[in-house]
């Protein structure tokens, strides 16, 4: 995510390859969690809307708020799937953070920040 600006952007660091890849979707950090069966792949809760503020500062103190939608990226490719809309499946909206995911890549938990409840999603 950029450092205390107004827009938000999230990147892919390689160790390995050394090289750095934005990626097409914006959101932030504590939204994404890695794949453990698929090395390219980062499930991330990602905004619908992303209203004027100074992030990350203002979501960590609660300032902001945002209805996320669950995506599946593959670094490497760019390519992009949406995994879950709760807008649409359960009709409210959910702040994700605390993203986890079983080793089995089959769920992925994480935490409602506007509320601090916790969800799990079956993603096959």
């Amino acid at each position: 995510a950029s450092a205390g600006g107004s827009d938000i952007a999230t990147a892919a660091y390689s160790a390995a390859a050394k090289t750095t890849s934005v990626l097409p979707l914006k959101t932030l950090a504590p939204k994404c969690v890695w794949s453990n069966k698929e090395k390219t792949v980062v499930y991330c809760g990602v905004p619908t809307i992303v209203p004027s503020g100074t992030y990350p500062d203002d979501w960590y103190k609660g300032i902001a708020h945002f209805a996320d939608k669950l995506w599946k990226i593959n670094v490497k490719t760019q390519e992009t799937d949406l995994i879950l809309d709760p807008a649409a499946e359960t009709l409210s909206d959910i702040d994700m953070t605390n993203l986890t995911i079983d080793p089995t890549d089959s769920f992925i938990a994480f935490t409602n920040k506007t509320d601090m409840s916790l969800w799990l999603y079956r993603i096959k």
